[in-house]
C-alpha cells in the first residue's frame, strides 16, 4: 500500500476516534469512548422485570479488534476508556512511517465502526424532562412492501424520590408526516410497570411498521410518585394485578415525562477517504 494512501488512513483514523470520544479533564493520556449503542431486532418487545443502573452494552455490540485492545472499563463499566498514548505510539506512528503495514486492515474495521457510530447518533435522541432522562436508538429493517423499525428506550430516574412508569402514549408518522398508528394511555411498557428509585433505569424495547423508509415517533411516558406501601398492600390483599386506575388513584401524585422526537431510518454512510482532512 502506497504510503501516501497509509498516512491518509492514520489521519482518518486520528479525526474519527477522536470524534468518537471525549477528554477527560486532568487527563490527556486517556479518552473516554462515546458508545452508541445498536438497537438489536431480536430483542423485539422484551424488557427486564428489573431495574438497572448501567447499560451492558455487550449484549448489543462487538467492538473492532485494534478498539478492544485500546480499550479499559473502570470499576462498574460504565465507561470505555481509550488508551490514547498507546494509540499513538502503536498504531499511528507505526503507520506514518510505513513500520507495520499489517495495521491497514484493523485500521479499516476501526473507520468503518466509527462510521456506524456515526450512523447510530444520527438516529439517537436524549432528552431530561420533569428529573426523567430519556435516551432512545433506533433500527431498520425491511418487511415486504413496508418498513418494520424497531426502537429502544432507556429511563433513568434522575429525582429524589421513587417514581413507578405506569403508561405510555405513543404517535407514530411516516415520512410524510401522516399519522400511522397511536397508541394513548396504553398501560405500562412490554408488560412492565417498573419502579424506580433514584439513580436507577429501565429499558425495553419494541417496534413498529410504517408504509415509508422513514418516519419519526412522538408522545410521552406518564409515572406515578412513589407510594410503595399502598402498592404493596394492594398486591398482598387482591390476587389481581393493579390496575393503571389503581396506581393513578393510589400514588402520591404523577407526571408525564415528555419523549424527544425519534426518528426511524438514518442517513447513507459517508465515503471514509472522501471526507474532510483532519483538522
Amino acid at each position: 500500500m502506497q504510503r501516501e494512501l497509509r498516512r491518509k488512513i492514520a489521519k482518518h483514523l486520528v479525526r474519527d476516534l477522536t470524534r468518537a470520544s471525549r477528554l477527560e479533564k486532568g487527563n490527556v493520556k486517556e479518552r473516554i469512548l462515546n458508545l452508541q449503542i445498536p438497537c438489536v431486532v431480536e430483542f423485539h418487545g422484551s424488557g427486564s422485570e428489573e431495574p438497572h443502573s448501567i447499560t451492558d452494552w455487550k449484549s448489543f455490540m462487538k467492538l473492532p479488534p485494534m478498539v478492544e485492545r485500546l480499550v479499559r472499563e473502570n470499576s462498574e463499566g460504565a465507561e470505555l476508556r481509550l488508551d490514547w498514548e498507546k494509540f499513538k505510539q502503536d498504531i499511528v506512528e507505526p503507520m506514518w512511517c510505513g513500520k507495520d503495514a499489517g495495521l491497514e486492515k484493523e485500521a479499516f474495521d476501526v473507520l468503518k465502526f466509527t462510521a456506524g457510530q456515526k450512523e447510530l447518533k444520527e438516529v439517537s435522541r436524549t432528552t431530561l424532562d420533569n428529573g426523567v432522562c430519556i435516551s432512545t436508538m433506533t433500527g431498520r429493517v425491511e418487511n415486504g412492501a413496508n418498513f418494520f423499525f424497531c426502537y429502544r428506550i432507556t429511563v433513568e430516574n434522575q429525582t429524589n424520590t421513587g417514581i413507578r412508569l405506569i403508561a405510555r402514549n405513543l404517535n407514530f408518522f411516516t415520512n410524510e408526516n401522516n399519522l400511522s398508528a397511536s397508541v394513548q394511555s396504553g398501560f405500562g411498557v412490554v408488560g412492565h410497570t417498573p419502579l424506580l428509585f433514584p439513580g436507577m433505569a429501565f429499558t425495553w424495547q419494541s417496534g413498529c411498521e410504517l408504509s415509508t423508509p422513514t418516519g419519526h415517533m412522538t408522545g410521552s411516558l406518564e409515572f406515578a410518585t412513589e407510594n410503595t406501601d399502598t402498592w404493596e398492600k394492594h398486591k398482598a390483599a387482591s390476587q389481581q394485578a393493579p390496575t393503571l386506575d389503581f396506581y393513578r388513584s393510589c400514588a402520591n401524585g404523577t407526571f408525564t415525562a415528555t419523549l424527544p422526537t425519534i426518528p426511524f431510518g438514518k442517513n447513507p454512510a459517508l465515503s471514509i477517504l472522501e471526507s474532510d482532512p483532519v483538522h
